[in-house]
């Protein structure tokens, strides 16, 4: 099971070993992209267990703070590279 960690989290994801941490940029990224934050701060993606659903499906985007068996501190240093396009994304997972 993979799952993306994108740049969107304002961090250089591409550098150091720890996790990336929510900034200001991906909050810019989110109004960027048309979406409603009207109350949503920095902290709001801090808070484990939140969802936020950008759409309807079946073209919906759930951002997740965190998941079942995945801790990012353990995950994130044997992320693999995944390119989409242009895009380059750090993924994370179980095991290597």
């Amino acid at each position: 099971m993979r799952h993306a960690i994108t740049s969107g989290t304002g961090s250089r994801p591409d550098e150091g070993a720890e996790c990336p941490r929510p900034t200001d940029r991906g909050r810019g990224n989110l109004i960027a992209f048309g979406s409603p934050v009207h109350d949503i701060t920095i902290d709001d993606f801090l808070v484990p267990e939140l969802v936020f659903q950008i759409g309807i499906e079946p073209r919906r985007i759930n951002m997740l703070t965190s998941t079942d068996g995945v801790e990012c501190d353990e995950a994130w240093p044997n992320r693999i590279h995944v390119r989409i396009g242009d895009v380059e994304l750090p993924v994370v997972g179980l095991g290597s």
